[in-house]
């Protein structure tokens, strides 16, 4: 008899060992579609494009890229600041692109030093963009969805 239930135990505790395997803690969705894969992996945004979306009222429309074969516009949703005007973020949703939105913060390091910080991110996309800083330009890049989740 004890044999037996130390058998089932062993078996059981296998059986949960194999189940745990089989179903990992996060599996990324690699289904999403490519809604960015007619623009290009890099898109040039200068520091004036920036400043001027926390100038704009929700509502307005704004052109994300300056490009005529593959333009990125949204409309601004919402600018929020805090911590004494230090922090400001904004949302656009994407048109043509249904639940994508492009957040956007400006921080104010000190007087004079402001750094941005932004994703362009769908829920059902398979890729987004990033905004990278490199020297004084900002760059949206290109990424794949689930390269952005394991960061």
């Amino acid at each position: 008899m004890v044999k037996l239930l130390l058998a089932l135990v062993l078996l059981l505790t296998g059986k949960l060992l194999q189940a745990q395997a089989i179903l990992p803690v996060h599996e990324p969705d690699s289904t999403g579609t490519l809604a960015f894969k007619t623009v290009p992996d890099s898109i040039a945004v200068t520091t004036g494009f920036l400043d001027s979306v926390f100038q704009k009222k929700p509502g307005d429309m704004l052109p994300i890229n300056s490009s005529d074969v593959n333009k990125i516009e949204g409309r601004l949703k919402s600018i929020v600041s805090r911590n004494d005007n230090t922090l400001f973020t904004a949302m656009i949703t994407l048109s043509g692109l249904e639940n994508t939105v492009f957040a956007l913060s400006r921080i104010v390091i000190e007087p004079g030093v402001v750094r941005y910080h932004g994703t362009v991110i769908g829920k059902q996309l398979g890729d987004c963009f990033e905004l990278i800083q490199t020297g004084p330009q900002y760059y949206l890049i290109k990424k794949n969805i689930n390269s952005l989740r394991a960061e």
